[in-house]
């Protein structure tokens, strides 16, 4: 089955098709120390928009954090690679593994990311 699904003329689908069969290309200590620190910079911002939608479900965080049973906190949905740089930004503003939701068409990087130390919940990683 194509990844492109059925929307995509026959030279798209192959086009996504070959660069999905590639693999995961994103390495991020290929990056420049700019990029390094945009990247860091993105996880953030990301990380505080999370904290700001949680606040907006759940009140102040440190209420919403370690006190609420798994089905009341809320998800965070995001795009990671092998190097798990945006689920350790997560976990540092306290994040708990139950609300973290990875989204990867990589069967290597989702291994990577089952593993420590990011140690996401296979449940919760999405291919």
């Amino acid at each position: 089955r194509s990844a492109a699904g059925g929307c995509a003329t026959a030279s798209e689908r192959a086009e996504l098709d070959g660069l999905l069969g590639r693999g995961d290309t994103y390495n991020a200590s290929d990056f420049t120390a700019a990029h390094a620190e945009f990247k860091t910079r993105h996880n953030a911002i990301f990380v505080a928009l999370a904290l700001w939608t949680q606040r907006g479900r759940c009140g102040d965080r440190d209420s919403a954090i370690g006190t609420e049973t798994w089905s009341d906190l809320p998800a965070v949905f995001y795009l990671d690679g092998c190097d798990g740089g945006t689920t350790a930004a997560l976990r540092a503003a306290g994040f708990e593994t139950a609300q973290l939701h990875v989204a990867n068409m990589f069967p290597d990087t989702i291994a990577a990311l089952r593993l420590p130390p990011h140690e996401l919940d296979p449940l919760l990683l999405v291919l």
